[in-house]
């Protein structure tokens, strides 16, 4: 290809879309990790910082926190109950023991700066 005497050759633009496709794969994965960290951050916080009485220990126990892609364009940042009553300790009594919401509002704002490190504003 010749515009206005630049030349380039077929093969270096492959070359240069396969180094396109491998920092995209990179950046996901790391995009991956700093979700994962930051699931794991809100889970651990969670299970210091939650209203409840433990009785049996199981649900503080089954928090969970984890990130992950959905699909190729969808990354989860999650942290959640495993117990099948987390619903009701989330929703139920005026909501007087969740922790979920509480957990990923104190973890946004780093997760977010974390995230624009990676990607740039």
């Amino acid at each position: 290809m010749d515009i206005s005497g630049i030349s380039v050759e077929r093969g270096s633009i492959d070359a240069t879309l396969l180094g396109l496709k491998g920092v995209e794969k990179t950046m996901k994965e790391a995009l991956r990790v700093v979700c994962d960290a930051a699931a794991k951050k809100m889970e651990t916080w969670a299970k210091e910082n939650h209203p409840w009485q433990n009785r049996t220990g199981n649900a503080e126990q089954k928090l969970h926190g984890e990130g992950y892609w959905e699909n190729d364009t969808n990354l989860t940042c999650a942290v959640m109950h495993c117990v099948d009553y987390g619903v009701w300790l989330e929703l139920a009594h005026a909501k007087r023991f969740a922790v979920l919401e509480d957990a990923i509002e104190s973890h946004k704002d780093e997760l977010l700066a974390q995230y624009k490190k990676i990607v740039g504003d």
